[in-house]
């Protein structure tokens, strides 16, 4: 898991009380987000550094809209891509990005 409430706790301990004064969530998702993929890349090499084998050039990571999609529709399964340009008003900004169906 590479996204969320631990990610961004980290964060927030990392920057300074000045810093976090005028920091926006989304501002802060974005600094966990590139916190999270730096840690990633330095696991990656400690991992192949111990000639650990894995999918290095596509790793599977929480924190791709992908993921994130997949979630979404596991949770509703009913719910088809045709029909999210109403639902996007309701689901998350990201879900809403990744819809073709929107004219947003």
């Amino acid at each position: 898991d590479c996204h969320g409430l631990p990610i961004e706790l980290k964060v927030l301990q990392s920057m300074k009380s000045k810093e976090r004064e005028g920091l926006t969530p989304i501002a802060l998702r974005e600094k966990a987000a590139a916190f999270a993929r730096e840690t990633v890349a330095k696991q990656r090499d400690s991992f192949k550094r111990y000639g650990v084998w894995g999918e290095w050039e596509e790793p599977y990571l929480t924190l791709q809209p992908e993921y994130e999609a997949a979630q979404e529709r596991r949770c509703h399964p009913r719910l088809r891509w045709e029909q999210c340009s109403s639902a996007c008003t309701t689901r998350s900004r990201r879900w809403h990005d990744l819809c073709d169906g929107c004219g947003i």
